[in-house]
């Protein structure tokens, strides 16, 4: 039977899974924000045009950011390992692969960050009771969560991501 050394010890795999959720807790302490700011100031009206040009740039910017950043946050993980070289089960190689994945969670954190800035401005303006479209700035945080449910790091995880990078 052909076993593969790990990745990762296992106490750096417990430093990927904190990290994971750590830099997911942020965004979710800003959606929480904002979902309490738009219900305790429900009654704010028209403080600010919800044809504003500032609000439509920015989740415009949003939009382009997730999109660049998204794909990015995939390939460039891979790219970063290959520059070193590396051997499965060595130490200095896991803390490459924490590194690396960093790298990858940090990517997704920008545009999460950007949009829910956007919602809770929004919402300071009094905008997002006229114009609920501007919820559409939660998507990449709601990627973010999907991605730290759906794909939570694993050793197995880890190597089919970061695995092609090793010898």
């Amino acid at each position: 039977m052909n076993t593969r050394a790990s990745l990762t010890t296992s106490s750096q795999l417990k430093q990927i899974q904190i990290l994971q959720i750590a830099i997911t807790a942020g965004p979710a302490i800003a959606f929480f924000t904002a979902i309490v700011m738009y219900f305790s100031a429900s009654g704010i009206t028209d403080m600010m045009s919800s044809k504003s040009v500032l609000l439509i740039s920015l989740t415009a910017a949003h939009f382009a950011v997730l999109g660049l950043l998204f794909p990015i946050s995939i390939v460039l993980p891979v790219r970063f390992l290959s520059r070193f070289k590396k051997t499965r089960g060595d130490v200095a190689s896991g803390k490459l692969v924490i590194a690396a994945h960093n790298i990858r969670l940090i990517l997704m954190v920008i545009p999460a960050f950007l949009g829910l800035s956007i919602v809770i401005l929004a919402i300071s303006k009094g905008v997002l009771y006229e114009e609920p479209l501007y919820w559409a700035n939660v998507a990449s945080f709601f990627i973010l969560c999907a991605q730290t449910l759906l794909q939570f790091p694993t050793q197995k995880r880890l190597d089919q991501w970061y695995g092609s990078s090793f010898s």
